[in-house]
């Protein structure tokens, strides 16, 4: 009988992978290694990674679901203990952990008709005790806000794997993330294919942020979207971050900023970063503009 073939192995990341450039670029690197090794057995190597942040599984999850569609089988070896339970825990690898805390919001893959599956899980898992205070009207208009992020990549990014969502609750730090990730067109491509307009990825973005501009025509409506999310995230103090190939575009509070990788997501990823130690009590000031999204 022939030999069994031996896996490739791929160092993935060093030292503490979360929302900051240096986290985004070692899933994107990733990304850019699987490629190189595509139609083979690929072994990915964390034995180098000392933190990784669960929500950051689902962007994971569809560099993955990437590379097995162009026939790389892939397996993640050498796992760090308190990582492993942590990505069992959200059921990205196989063997499943008891989350004691209820601080996992478990990864969960979403096809682009799934709207109203996702909306639930949405709502199930990021309206819970630590969120800040909303008024029953504000609170809907913020998950509208919510299910936009999914409409937008049912309708544009043309993604031939999963919507990956996941999400995480810090309570040491007072912080709920919550994650979606495509592997579709990305936004850049998106908007050259629409408006014939050729911009870098990290400009695609700001363009895709700014209101009133969008890349839907006729009578097809806009939503919420992008709009009600940023407001919040400007008085919550949180962090809203906007990753599509190359491009990374991150608002903290009301500062915003936008560079470029050095390698390319294969779609876009949106991570919502909320501070659970905010105390005010929110409401509707006024509804927002359905216009104000890409």
């Amino acid at each position: 009988m022939p030999d069994r073939p031996v896996s490739k192995l791929i160092p993935f990341g060093r030292g503490r992978l979360s929302n900051d450039f240096l986290g985004f670029t070692h899933i994107a690197k990733l990304h850019h290694d699987l490629n190189e090794h595509k139609g083979t057995s690929v072994a990915v190597d964390l034995r180098n990674v000392t933190w990784f942040d669960a929500h950051l599984s689902a962007p994971l999850r569809v560099v993955v679901e990437q590379a097995r569609l162009v026939g790389t089988n892939v397996r993640f070896v050498n796992v760090p203990e308190r990582i492993r339970i942590v990505l069992c825990k959200n059921r990205f690898l196989i063997e499943e952990k008891f989350d004691n805390f209820g601080t996992t919001m478990p990864i969960q893959c979403f096809n682009i008709d799934n709207g109203v599956d996702f909306s639930k899980y949405a709502k199930r898992n990021i309206d819970r005790k630590e969120f800040p205070r909303m008024t029953e009207s504000l609170k809907s208009k913020f998950f509208e806000g919510i299910d936009e992020i999914f409409a937008n990549c049912s309708l544009h990014s043309k993604t031939r794997t999963s919507i990956v969502a996941s999400g995480q609750f810090f309570p040491n730090v007072n912080r709920l993330d919550f994650a979606l990730a495509d592997g579709g067109l990305g936004i850049r491509k998106v908007i050259l294919q629409s408006l014939e307009i050729d911009i870098p990825s990290h400009k695609a973005i700001e363009w895709a942020m700014t209101p009133n501009n969008t890349t839907r025509k006729g009578d097809i409506p806009g939503g919420l979207g992008s709009k009600i999310l940023r407001d919040f995230i400007e008085i919550n103090r949180g962090r809203l971050f906007v990753v599509s190939e190359d491009g990374l575009w991150t608002q903290r509070g009301s500062h915003v900023s936008s560079e470029k990788l050095a390698f390319s997501f294969p779609g876009t990823f949106v991570i919502l970063e909320i501070d659970t130690s905010d105390r005010r009590s929110y409401d509707l000031a006024s509804v927002p503009d359905p216009r104000d999204i890409w």
